[in-house]
């Protein structure tokens, strides 16, 4: 039986991460406790402490495809194994006096804002076809979250970017490419999330605009696919409709005040 304990009441790691990614603690339980079975199947295994099982050991990535937000938004998330904490610890560490400050806290992670945003590539059109690729640019970067970078070796660091996608108002597809591992990563989980209002026609991975609408996928070792590629097209109101759609209003309101008169005409009438 499965066991993850990721509520309000247990101040877990993955928590963090789940909070942190936006990604909810169900999917975190999938990302991190599959990292460590191979079987499709996983056996009993609680998570409550940091480190306290094999699955954090290893350096885990989120990616959110989030079409419901607004704006709608791009989410990079990594949870850090031990070796990649110290690494970036080391990295923040300017003045190599074994501790990192506020400052330069803010100063690496500006630096590592500026790779990510370097390394990540947003596509938008009306259509698949129609889709304009673009660099992401630092001012559509949201916010950027990095938790952890004072602590011993049981608190891993957690990261996380928001990148919005700034679509245009008749964009129905969009394609986000990434290719940034600042660490050695060993297993990748995705998620996109469709408007509720807006069907999807397709989503998935990767280039393939034929393949139905799969929402989750994940990826271990190197099985980790580079770059990664997440992309949807959602039903949208055809320009054909809305023409339509404003006459009928037109037409309604025009009889409304025609009735609207002649009632009043009946009353003077009356009178």
């Amino acid at each position: 039986m499965l066991t993850c304990s990721l509520d309000q009441h247990t101040p877990t790691v993955l928590g963090r991460f789940a909070g942190i990614v936006g990604i909810g603690p169900w999917l975190t339980c999938i990302l991190v406790l599959g990292a460590t079975h191979a079987l499709p199947w996983f056996g009993g295994l609680a998570v409550n402490k940091a480190y306290a099982h094999p699955g954090h050991s290893r350096t885990q990535r989120m990616l959110k495809l989030d079409l419901e937000s607004e704006p709608r938004r791009f989410t990079y998330g990594l949870l850090l194994n031990p070796v990649g904490t110290e690494t970036m610890r080391k990295r923040a560490d300017l003045n190599k006096d074994g501790q990192v400050s506020e400052v330069e806290a803010q100063q690496v992670t500006q630096a590592l804002t500026a790779e990510f945003a370097s390394k990540l590539t947003l596509c938008h059109g009306p259509t698949p076809e129609q889709r304009v690729c673009a660099p992401a640019q630092l001012e559509q970067v949201l916010h950027s979250v990095i938790d952890g970078w004072v602590g011993d070796e049981e608190v891993p660091l957690v990261m996380s970017w928001a990148v919005a996608l700034e679509l245009r108002s008749d964009d129905t597809s969009v394609q986000v490419i990434e290719d940034w591992s600042p660490v050695d990563i060993t297993r990748t989980g995705a998620k996109i999330v469709p408007h509720p209002a807006q069907p999807l026609l397709q989503a998935g991975a990767g280039r393939d605009q034929e393949q139905p609408a799969v929402l989750e996928f994940h990826w271990a070792g190197e099985g980790q696919p580079s770059p990664r590629v997440l992309q949807a097209t959602w039903q949208g109101l055809s320009a054909p409709v809305l023409p339509v759609l404003l006459g009928g209003l037109a037409v309604a309101l025009a009889v409304g005040f025609f009735l609207w008169r002649k009632r009043r005409s009946e009353e003077e009438l009356d009178a």
